[in-house]
Parts: structure tokens; sequence; C-alpha cells
């Protein structure tokens, strides 16, 4: 019985060896995209400024 355990086991969680990869992906850790702050604004001049400087840069 604990051998049908272990290998049903086995068959839920496969332990994923290189030579089981085609390729080293998944050894290569994912860079991550940062993501721009966005700033804190002391009024809403400074945000739409700041919105408007956002705007210009995706525009180009």
């Amino acid at each position: 019985k604990q051998e049908q355990l272990d290998e049903i086991n086995v068959e839920l969680n496969p332990i994923i060896t290189i030579e089981h990869q085609p390729d080293f992906a998944v050894l290569v850790p994912k860079v991550k995209q940062k993501i721009p702050a966005k700033p804190i604004f002391h009024n809403l001049t400074e945000k739409e400024e700041w919105e408007a400087e956002q705007a210009k840069l995706v525009n180009e």
C-alpha cells in the first residue's frame, strides 16, 4: 500500500531535474519589470503637471 501511495505522490508532485528540461529556461531567473513609483502630490496642480509629463513620455 505504501508503494501505491508513493507512486501517486510522484505523479502528483513530480521532481523536475535538469535531465528532464529541454533547456535551462527554468533555471534562469525572470526579470521583473520595474514599475515606476507614483509620487505623492501636495496639490492638484502638481498632479496634473506630472500626468501631463507622463502622457508626453508615453506618446513619444
